[in-house]
């Protein structure tokens, strides 16, 4: 880690610190480099692929790219990482599709409560009853 934090070309520290939260044997070195990563590629890739269910959340946390929360939150087999792409998630048109469309119904609420069009959340709520 402290190897890595000597690198000057940002784009090679990234694939450092991500290489580490893929690799490393111990969790809390890959942790720490999740919580270091900014790449919002890389920490997606992490997100949807890391085998714990910790590293996954924590780089789901540092996820602001909305096309890429998006995906996670329509496709992802981890309903928390799921939960957690709707709480992160602004596009109001990704949200009402999510709320018109998706399978689990605890999803569709919380879409349909972040939805600021309220005749759109209405009318997706009459749909859903």
């Amino acid at each position: 880690m402290e190897a890595g934090e000597k690198l000057t070309d940002q784009n090679l520290v990234q694939e450092v610190l991500a290489d580490i939260a893929q690799n490393a044997n111990r969790l809390n070195l890959r942790m720490e480099a999740v919580k270091k990563l900014t790449d919002q590629t890389l920490l997606a890739d992490i997100a949807q692929n890391a085998t714990n269910f910790e590293l996954r959340m924590e780089a789901g946390e540092k996820l602001t790219d909305q096309t890429l929360l998006a995906d996670i939150a329509q496709n992802d087999t981890y309903f928390g990482l799921r939960m957690l792409a709707v709480e992160k998630l602004t596009d109001q048109k990704i949200l009402a599709d999510i709320a018109q469309n998706d399978t689990d119904f605890d999803l569709r609420m919380m879409a349909v409560e972040k939805l600021t069009d309220q005749n759109l959340a209405r009318k997706i709520l009459v749909d859903i009853a």
